[in-house]
Parts: structure tokens; sequence; C-alpha cells
């Protein structure tokens, strides 16, 4: 079919457009597509680049630490929170919990043990007050205590009984309390032990002298029954000495 007996549709005649060329007698404009192609980068767009990966590197590095301490931070907000959880739920359960408080500490020699009052308790109560805690007495407490319990005699004196060696030593300690003399004995010898303490409830004399005579007739006692006759005897003359040493002694 020619293009003069095309028709449309509805069976009419169409009026082909007629083809034309530029009235200056040029050729029609190229036909123009974006296409991509291989670029060749010279040395000046190769240092942009480069200046451009830098800035870009150093800025991703940024935003990385950023991201760490918000990640650390929130870590840190969920491990107190559990913590919290946890503390809060064992005290449910338990039903208490420890707490640090100040307390007046009460010794106990004869029971080996010291007792903890709360600070407040004691203040309203005394020694009417309930221990909070108690535990056993360290070789330091008893030593605390003797210190204690000494400082409120008047007239102290230590009396060395015979020469101390690396282990073996022997103390008599006298001093005074509202007028009467008391007298308490420290001695260790091998694995023999004699430790008292002055002490108000133990027997008093009305002098310095007679507080002496009755400890050494106590010490005497010990030592025969402790080490034996024979061993004892080896300690009796420098204890003799020391002790006469005393009677001299004004009071």
């Amino acid at each position: 079919m020619s293009d003069k007996d095309k028709t449309n549709t509805e069976g009419q005649p169409v009026k082909q457009a007629k083809e034309t060329k530029p009235s200056n007698g040029e050729t029609a404009p190229p036909k123009v597509e974006v296409m991509t192609i291989k670029h060749e980068f010279d040395s000046s767009e190769r240092q942009q680049i480069g200046g451009d990966l830098a800035r870009t590197i150093g800025s991703l590095r940024g935003i990385q630490s950023e991201f760490d301490q918000v990640k650390a931070s929130y870590k840190a907000k969920i491990t107190e929170a559990e913590s919290n959880m946890n503390r809060l739920s064992t005290d449910l359960v338990n039903g208490f919990e420890m707490r640090e408080q100040r307390c007046v500490v009460v010794f106990r020699p004869r029971d080996r043990k010291k007792d903890f009052i709360a600070e407040e308790d004691w203040n309203d109560f005394g020694k009417e007050a309930l221990p909070a805690l108690t535990e056993d007495m360290t070789q330091a407490d008893f030593q605390t205590d003797l210190l204690q319990a000494e400082s409120t005699f008047d007239r102290r004196c230590e009396i060395t009984l015979f020469p101390r060696t690396a282990n073996d030593f022997g103390l008599m300690i006298v001093g005074t309390l509202k007028g009467r003399w008391y007298s308490a004995l420290r001695v260790t010898i091998g694995r023999h032990m004699l430790n008292q303490r002055l002490d108000s409830e133990q027997p008093s004399d009305k002098s310095r002298w007679g507080a002496i005579k009755r400890q050494a007739l106590w010490l005497e006692t010990w030592m025969l029954e402790e080490l034996g006759k024979e061993a004892a005897k080896g300690f009796k003359e420098p204890i003799e000495k020391a002790l006469n040493e005393q009677k001299e002694k004004v009071e």
C-alpha cells in the first residue's frame, strides 16, 4: 500500500506529513543520548579525589567514634539498671540488706568475744543494748582491751621478772584504783602462758608490796604446775631478785 492509499481506522484517508529540510540547506542536528563511558582522571582530578577521600575517612572515623561513645554510654546505663534490678530483687527475696554503720565495740575477754553495738543504740541504752554483731576476739583485741581496762588505773608500772628471750618473757603489772593496789601477771615460757589483766574485780591490797607478794605466790604455784619443779627452779632466783628490788619502792 502506498502512502497515498493509507486510511485511518474509520476508513478516511490520512494526510501524510511532508518531509522538511533546513531552509539553509544544512543537515539536521545529530541525535544526543546520555551513555556511561570510561573517563581517565588527570592529575588535578586525582588530587581532588584524594582530598575528598581523606575528608570522608576523617568524617567516618568521627562518626564511628561518636557512635562508640553512645554505645558505651547506653551499655553502662543498661549495666547499672541490671545491677539495680538484681539488688532490689535480692533485697526483696531476703528481706534485708547489709549496711555500714558506726558501732561501739564491747570486749568480753572471759568469753573471748566482742560485741558490736550500734552507736545510736549505745547512746540510748548503753550496755543494755543488744549487739548487732558478735565476733571472736583477736590477739590485737585482747591487747586493746588490756590497754583500755588498765588506763583507768593510777601509778601503773611494769616489773620485769626475768630477762626476756626471743619467745619467753615475764611481767608483773601493778597499779592503784580508788586507793587500792592491784596486780596482774603476763608470763610466757615456751608453750605455757599466763595472761592476767588489772581488774577491779580481782583481789586487791592496801599496799603496793602486798599486791606484789600476792601475785608472786600465785606465780610460784603456776610455774610448779606448768613447768615442773626442776624447770621452775631455774626462774626462782631472777624472779626473787626482781621482786626484792620493789620492797623499797615508795608507794
